[in-house]
């Protein structure tokens, strides 16, 4: 489960352009997890 800030920073970050992948080595997230709630 992702806390809010994290939520919001996964949110950020993809509207900057980051892809799912550079999303997931900075943040730390399984690439999955990440596209799970950038689709919700």
């Amino acid at each position: 489960m992702i806390r809010s800030e994290g939520f919001f920073m996964i949110r950020e970050l993809r509207s900057k352009g980051w892809t799912i992948r550079a999303i997931s080595d900075e943040t730390g997230y399984n690439h999955k997890t990440i596209r799970k709630y950038l689709n919700t």
